[in-house]
């Protein structure tokens, strides 16, 4: 079992955005990042050490967002 690095959330995350047509939930892109990486149950599964709720990779996909918005790359529609 490997959870993805950040490097490699970043990249599937623009895909995933790419495939959704530019835009879409934070839930929607995770799941997106989940389906064009293949990720496993078991991996998916894994809990961040500091949250009872999130799962480490969705964890590290909202990183992986929050940097693509600080290089300018995204930007929050709207809330």
């Amino acid at each position: 079992m490997r959870i993805p690095g950040y490097a490699q959330l970043i990249e599937y995350t623009f895909k995933a955005l790419k495939d959704l047509g530019g835009s879409g939930k934070n839930v929607e892109i995770n799941d997106k990042v989940t389906e064009l990486m293949n990720l496993s149950e078991e991996v998916l599964s894994v809990p961040h050490l500091n949250s009872s709720s999130l799962s480490e990779v969705n964890y590290r996909c909202a990183w992986a967002r929050t940097l693509l918005k600080n290089y300018g790359a995204l930007e929050n529609s709207a809330r």
